[in-house]
C-alpha cells in the first residue's frame, strides 16, 4: 500500500521539468505570435494552445489534428503532419491559422477562438472547452 501511495503523489504532481517544459513552449508561442500577428493576439493564442493540448508540442489523441495548437490540416499552411508534431511547426502551423482567421474576419479574441474551433470566426456552435472559455 505505501508503494502504492508513492506512486500517486508521483503520478499527481508536476515536476519541475514539466512546468519548464510548459514555459518554454508559451515562451516559443509568445515569440511566434508577436513576429508573426501580432501581440496583441498572444493571450488568445496561450489560451488556444491550453485548450487544445495542455502545452503540449505532440499531444496523443485525435491523429487528424496535430502539434500544439492541434491544427486539422496543417498541409494548407505548408507544413507536412509531422512537421506539425514538433513544437516549431507545430506553433507555425498554429500561427498561420489564426492569420487566416485574421483574414476571415476575426477582429477580437472570441471571433479567434471560434474560428479556430469552428473555422469560421462568426461560427454558432463550439466545443464545450471554447464555451467555458469565452464565458
Amino acid at each position: 500500500m505505501k508503494v502504492l501511495t508513492i506512486l500517486v503523489a508521483l503520478v499527481a504532481t508536476p515536476t519541475a521539468t514539466m512546468a519548464s517544459e510548459n514555459q518554454a513552449v508559451r515562451s516559443m508561442i509568445s515569440a511566434k505570435v508577436s513576429s508573426e500577428i501580432g501581440a496583441q493576439w498572444v493571450p488568445t493564442a496561450l489560451k488556444i494552445a491550453q485548450i487544445e493540448s495542455h502545452m503540449q508540442c505532440n499531444p496523443r489523441g485525435n491523429s487528424r489534428h496535430h502539434g500544439v495548437f492541434q491544427v486539422g490540416d496543417p498541409h494548407r499552411f505548408g507544413i507536412s503532419p509531422s512537421a506539425a508534431r514538433t513544437c516549431a511547426g507545430g506553433i507555425a502551423a498554429g500561427v498561420a491559422h489564426m492569420a487566416a482567421c485574421i483574414r476571415m474576419g476575426a477582429a477580437n479574441a472570441r471571433q479567434m477562438m471560434v474560428c479556430h474551433n469552428a473555422g469560421n470566426p462568426f461560427a454558432r456552435h463550439v466545443e464545450r472547452a471554447y464555451r467555458v472559455a469565452l464565458r
